[in-house]
């Protein structure tokens, strides 16, 4: 009977693993700063000025998250379960870029819109080696106001890396 207990409680925790990340809007909690921007807001070293910092860490595979984003890019890495970045947008945005420095060492970004319903994904692997979702890259789709999720992940799992999140105008 003990025996019976055991592998039951060894396959429930198996199973919790293996569900996908549930949507971060419960979650009000990110690994590092969190940014709260409106239109015309001053750049600068700082999450009112766009700019935060952290380091990638985790196994977890940020495709759980999405396969694709809208335009069909794909969205791979490794990083945590729980999103490394809230960006909380006060008003909408027509022309916005989120981009990771980590001196060219090989980044991803999974961007999960408001509401789970949009997501934006780049990787560096192509250019600098490091993740950058911008206009260009999304075309037609505006930055609503809302509160966007960001992973940073790496190719390799349980990589870290330390890295500069930077979003402009």
């Amino acid at each position: 009977m003990r025996r019976l207990y055991v592998i039951s409680v060894i396959s429930l925790i198996v199973a919790l693993k293996a569900i996908p990340v549930l949507s971060q809007e419960e979650n009000k909690e990110a690994n590092f700063d969190s940014l709260t921007l409106s239109p015309g807001f001053t750049p600068g070293l700082t999450p009112e000025g766009g700019q935060v910092g952290g380091y990638t860490s985790g196994s977890y595979s940020l495709s759980s998250i999405a396969n694709t984003d809208h335009n069909g890019n794909p969205c791979v890495g490794f990083g945590d379960t729980t999103a490394d970045h809230k960006l909380v947008l006060e008003q909408d945005f027509s022309n916005l870029s989120v981009g990771v420095n980590s001196g060219g060492k090989g980044t991803t970004l999974v961007i999960q819109g408001p509401n789970s319903q949009t997501f934006r994904c780049a990787d560096g692997i192509e250019s600098t080696n490091d993740a950058t979702v911008d206009h260009n890259t999304v075309t037609n789709l505006t930055w609503k106001a809302g509160t966007y999720w960001i992973w940073v992940g790496t190719m390799d799992p349980e990589q870290m890396l330390n890295y500069t999140l930077t979003v402009r105008e």
